[in-house]
Formats: structure tokens, sequence, C-alpha cells
């Protein structure tokens, strides 16, 4: 058996297909997480479709085929480089925990910054705390690593299916109790701030691709009024501590942002990220700035993007290393595996896309029983997201080892050997188009001309990791990531 060195995985010995696929996520990726970068959060929880027939076909075909699936794909794919990593390690004889420790925590505070100075959906940051419980089971067998994953997918869907139904359940109480207001009865008034006609069923799937894929507004809703409600308990009272308070926030954030931050601490603010004086400031802090009005309606985001991790996302990433991981030890991309992989995208194709659809049109299946139907609409996307995630990598794989396509994978595959210099490029850019700090266009693009961002940023992206690795062996922010990993300066220059 020939020694390898602990050190980063040369080209020649690395998995074609894995990096294609990678490659080809961050597409779909863009696809899905252009609409937050656009648009005020609250915006992706209004029941209507766009208007025009070219919004809704993008609309409905970003749901159907992106929303829910790649992210699945990042994480299977993450969880096969661990193992492409332990492998290696193995191999030379050296303990991979401690340089894959660093690893992680140069992940972690990639993902902490990311999230803090340019865009709350990162997804790096909850990569890293997932990736450190497949570190140390990175020495399981693959059944092992099917059966935990199958607990970690329990969980997840336990958790995000329960937390839905309950959900779901107060919605229907709101309804019921405006219901009985407009007919004469008695019942609480709508809340300040809050839009007409949203508290209804909500729409599927409103959270980032690199976030859960829910069924709907109700993590992001609940979290964000559970936030509000402490806000507003921490600063009651009154008096002078409130008139200073105040003065801080006319003094630091700008006047829509410092007038949501007064109505959240006195719980005026009920409707969450749909709420009208949330998607306000939001709207004036991501166009207009400055730099602590953004700063801090992005980590309030965050902070309920946080919760709704511990509600199901954390643990479905879990799941989808630990398949991921399993899949590489089973030799998934080995040519006596095509039919493993033709299976698999028979799957994703039969029963994966069927999932995916009842996901995002189950409150039109069921629109008398909501309970039930985002429960099923929570299941649709948390189960058929991975199944069809699977059937992209099947495909892609297939691809690869046929031959076909072979200027389209090795597109690809630049592109995914400089995933995290892209993902991170594709927040700077996308915030530098729509964020007040560069054309400040946020909330004016449509479905169709969002789409058009996404194709020409992606192009860009294609050519320029092309042009890059001909030059250099790894993308910016995979030689800093390499350089802490391995606690030495890595050669960046071909020639070297």
């Amino acid at each position: 058996m020939t020694i390898l060195s602990l050190g980063p995985v040369a080209r020649p010995s690395r998995i074609n297909a894995i990096d294609v696929a990678r490659g080809f996520a961050l597409l779909g990726i863009l696809a899905v997480n252009i609409k937050f970068f656009a648009e005020p959060f609250g915006a992706m929880m209004q029941l209507a479709p766009p208007e025009g027939i070219g919004n809704m076909i993008v609309h409905y075909f970003t749901k159907i085929f992106c929303e829910g699936k790649f992210y699945p794909l990042f994480s299977m794919l993450f969880g096969m480089g661990l193992m492409l990593q332990r492998g290696r390690a193995d191999e030379a004889g050296r303990s991979i925990y401690k340089p894959y420790l660093r690893r992680l925590v140069a992940l972690f505070l990639i993902g902490l910054s990311h999230a803090l100075l340019l865009w709350y959906g990162d997804i790096l940051f909850v990569y890293s705390l997932a990736g450190t419980v497949l570190l140390f089971l990175s020495s399981c067998r693959p059944k092992t690593l099917l059966i935990v994953g199958s607990v970690f997918l329990f969980l997840s869907l336990t958790l995000s299916g329960g937390f839905q139904a309950l959900s779901m359940y107060n919605l229907e109480q709101v309804k019921q109790a405006e219901q009985k207001a407009d007919t004469g009865g008695s019942a609480t008034p709508k809340p300040e701030g809050a839009n007409a006609g949203e508290a209804g069923t909500p729409p599927a799937a409103a959270v980032p691709a690199t976030a859960p894929a829910t069924s709907g507004e109700a993590p992001a809703t609940d979290a964000a009024n559970a936030a509000t409600g402490a806000a507003a308990g921490a600063n009651a009272g009154g008096g002078a501590g409130n008139q200073d308070f105040e003065r801080f926030l006319d003094r630091t954030f700008s006047p829509k942002v410092a007038e949501f931050f007064k109505k959240m601490t006195q719980g005026k603010v009920t409707g969450g990220p749909k709420d009208a004086l949330w998607m306000a400031a939001e709207e004036s802090a991501y166009r207009d700035g400055g730099f602590f009005s953004a700063l801090a309606i992005r980590a309030l985001s965050w902070g309920i993007f946080l919760i709704v991790c511990v509600v199901g996302f954390f643990w479905q990433v879990g799941a989808l290393f630990c398949l991921g991981g399993a899949l590489l030890k089973l030799r998934f991309f080995d040519p006596d595996r095509a039919h493993w992989r033709k299976r698999a995208f028979v799957l994703g194709v039969v029963l994966g896309l069927p999932l995916s659809v009842v996901g995002v049109f189950g409150l039109d299946m069921l629109p008398n029983h909501k309970v039930i139907a985002g429960v099923a609409m929570s299941f649709g996307i948390n189960l058929g997201g991975p199944l069809m995630a699977l059937a992209y990598i099947s495909i892609w794989a297939t691809l690869v080892e046929r031959g076909v396509f072979s200027g389209l994978t090795r597109a690809l595959a630049n592109a995914g050997r400089m995933a995290l210099t892209n993902y991170l490029c594709q927040t700077l850019i996308c915030t530098t188009i729509f964020y007040w700090y560069g054309f400040g266009l946020f909330g004016s693009f449509n479905e169709v001309q969002r789409l058009g961002v996404v194709l020409a940023v992606y192009a860009v992206e294609l050519a320029w990791s092309a042009w890059w690795l001909a030059r250099f062996r790894f993308g910016p922010m995979e030689w800093l990531w390499r350089t802490i990993t391995y606690w030495k300066l890595q050669p960046m220059n071909r020639a070297e």
C-alpha cells in the first residue's frame, strides 16, 4: 500500500464526481438564496404567488426542484469529503482529529463572520458544529453511520413536524378569532403592524437554501415572536431607562430601524418577519444602510435562524452528513455500484419528486385540514429534498463515469473545487447588487430578473474558477482553510 502524507488532497486522487456535484450544488443554492438576498425575509411568506406567467414558472420551479434539495446535496458531499480525508489519514498512519478540529474551528469562525457581517443565512456555522459530531463517528462502519443518521433524521422530522403542527394550530386559532370578530363576536384585535390577510395558511419552504426547508413561516415566525417577546419583557417598566434606550436607538440606527426596535420592545411587533414594521425596517437597513442598522437586523434574523436550527435543521444536517459518509465508505461512486446510483435516481423521481410537490402544494390539497397539511408539507420537504438530492448526485456521477458532457463536467468540477470561495463570493456579489454599500436594489427585482442575476453570477463563477485553477492549486479561501487545517503554509502557485 502506498503511504501518503496527511496533507491536502491532490487533484488526481479526488473523486471527480464529488467536485462536479458540488459545483452543480452552487447553482441550486444561489437559485434559492437569491430571494433572501433581494427581498425581506417576510416577503417569502406571502400567500399569493407572484404575478405574471414568467414569474410563476420560476417561482414554482425553484420551489419544487431547488428549495430543500441543494443543502441536502451539499451536506452529503460534506460528509463524503470528511470520509475521504479520514481514509487518507488512516493510510498515512496519522490521526485526523487534531487537523480536522482546526478545520472545523476555522469553518466556525468563517461562518460566524459571514453570518454577522454579510448575510444571516450562512450554513458554514452549522456545518462546523455538525461536522464535529461526524468527525467522532468517522471510524464507524457504514451500517453504524446509517443507524445514527436515521436517529438524527427521526429527531429532525419529529421536531420540525411537531413544531409545524403546533404553529398551524395557532394560525387556525387566529383565523377563527378574526372570523368571529368579522361576524360581530368578541376577539382580540389584530396586532399593530400585522399585514391584513396573512394570518391564514403560510407558504411552503420560506427559508434560505442554506437553512432548513420547512413547510412555511411557522418556525421563523414563532421564533421571532419568542425573541420579540423577550425583548419586550426585558425593556418593560418605562421611565428614564426606556428614554435612554430610545435615545440610543435614535443615535445608532436609521429612523425606520430605530422605530422598529422601539415597537418591538413595546410588544407591538407580533407578526414575525412578515410584520409590516419588520419588513420596513429590513428594507431600510439593507437598501439604505448604514452599517449598524444592517448589522442589527442581520443579527436578529440570524438569531431566529439558529432557533430554527435547533428545531430540526441541525439534526437533518447531521443525518445527511452520516448518509454521505456511509455512501462514500460503501463506494457509491465506483463503477460496480452503477446499479445503486440507478436505484437512487429512480427513488428520487418516483418518491422524492411527489413528496416535494406535497411540500409545496399540501395546503392546497387539504385546505380544510391545515394542521395535517402542515405536517404533510414538513415531511414532504424534509424527506423529498434528500431523495431528490440523491438523484442529482446519481445523475452527475453517471455522466462523469461515462465521460458525457466532459466540457460541462470539467467546468462544474473547477467550481466545485473552489466551493467555499464561490459560496462566499455569491454573497459578496449579490449583496453588492442589492445592499446599501453597492447598488441598493434591495426589493426591486422580480423572479425572472433574479433568475437572470443567478445565471450571470454562476457563469462568472464557472469562468473565473477555470481561470484561477489553471494558475493556482487552490481557491483563495480553500488555501486559507487548508493552511489552518494543516497548520502549515500550503503551496499556492502551480509552479511551486
